[in-house]
Formats: C-alpha cells, structure tokens, sequence
C-alpha cells in the first residue's frame, strides 16, 4: 500500500465508513457459532480491528507484513503481533481478513493458508470491495489486484475448503452514489472525512441498512461481507493447488 494511502486510513479510523464496516461483520456474525479458542486479525493493518476480534476472545493475535503499521498493531493490545507467518500461535477458531484479500496476488494460495491455521469448524470473517466496475485511482493507490462480487468471492473461499454461511453486500444504499462518482472519475476515497453533518447523516444511513443483516443478503453494494466455516475437505477437487 502506498504510505499516502496508509495514513488515509489511520487518519480516518473513526469514519463513517469504519464504523459501518463494524456493524455489518458484527451483525453477520449473529448466530455463529460460539467462539472457543484465539483469534487472528490477518492483515491488520494498524490494528483498526482489535477491538472488534477481541468482543469474541481475548486472545487476538495480528499479521502484518508492513512494518509501521505493525508497530501500530504492537500498541493496541494484541497477544501477539507478528510479520512471520510460521511465528502465529494458531490454531485459530476465528479469523479476520478485513480489506485485505484484494491486496493478495494470489489470494487462492492465502484462503488456503488461512484454512490450515483454523480449528475444524472454525469461522472465518472477511470484506473485500466489490464489483470490478467500480475500478477507480483509489484501488490503484491502495495497491488493489481485483474487485470481487459475492460469487466469485464465494467460489474462492470454497475452492479454499471453507463453507460459506452468510455473504451480503454492504454500503447498498450509497451504491447509486459511488457508481455515480466512478463514472466521472473519482475514487470516492475523500468521503473518509466529509463535514460533521454528512458524517452524521452517513451514520444513520449506514445503521439503518445494517439492521437489515443478517435477516437478508442485500443485492448489491460497495463492498461484500462474508463469514465462512472451516469444513474437512472429503475430496482434492477443493483443493485449488490439486
């Protein structure tokens, strides 16, 4: 990621936009099996997501490869905090991937990874942007390789060995508004901090679609959420490597 686009996203920790992303994977999460066992935060950037993972288990441990954004990650309470993935304590009965995988080259090589670390049964919560249409400067800054829609992202996780419980696409009720944005060429990435009354509006927006989850999948949005569960694979055809 671009430095640029990394101290954007530290300055705009308590967004709208961050707080909205809380509430859907909160949400999501409703009705998933109990979480017995530690967490992992994969890519965690600044550790934005401590607080989140750590609602479900007190032991949280992040893997960041960046090197400033895991001292961040060093200061947030994190068990462990680390930049080699053979030093994770696993396995892990939950894991976070939140805007991380479009960031990954090979992302079937990486779910696949995350499955080995999971306890059997384990849940897995990601977000990933959506939709390669709205390709924009703001996915080329942050060093983005794809968009992805809920059936490809799906397909992935499963091809991966995970079974996916719920997937929803988010920021349905802005989507009009980012299509818009896209089509006369900007990124939408200056939303992160708008004045204090579309801050407000934003959030009340964004609270009032997320209620919506986890009773339906809404059909389209800026982003996907999905929570996936680690599965035993019975055949090697799941197997993206086979």
């Amino acid at each position: 990621m671009e430095r640029q686009a990394y101290n954007f996203l530290v300055a705009g920790e308590h967004s709208w936009w961050y707080s909205a992303r809380r509430r859907f994977v909160e949400r999501s999460l409703m009705g998933v099996q109990k979480v017995e066992g530690p967490a992992l935060d994969f890519g965690a950037g600044f550790g934005a997501c401590y607080e989140l993972l750590a609602q479900y288990t007190r032991d949280v441990d992040a893997f960041e490869v960046d090197t400033e954004a895991l001292e961040g990650c060093k200061k947030r309470g994190y068990r462990s905090a680390s930049d080699t993935w053979a030093d994770l304590q696993g396995p892990y009965a939950l894991v976070g991937a939140f805007d991380v995988i479009e960031h990954l080259q090979d992302d079937a090589q990486w779910l696949r990874a995350l499955y080995e670390r999971m306890r059997e049964g384990g849940t897995l919560v990601i977000s990933v942007p959506a939709f390669q249409f709205l390709w924009s400067e703001h996915d080329v800054l942050h060093k983005h390789f794809r968009r992805y829609t809920k059936k490809t992202i799906g397909e992935a996780l499963v091809r991966a060995g995970f079974t996916v419980v719920r997937a929803t696409y988010w920021n349905f009720l802005l989507f009009p508004v980012a299509l818009v944005l896209r089509l006369v060429g900007k990124g939408g990435g200056e939303a992160l901090a708008p004045s204090r009354v579309v801050h407000a509006l934003l959030n009340t927006l964004l609270a009032s679609e997320s209620k919506l989850v986890p009773t339906m999948s809404l059909p389209w949005g800026t982003g996907i959420i999905v929570v996936a569960q680690k599965r035993a694979l019975d055949t090697q055809q799941n197997d993206p490597q086979s």
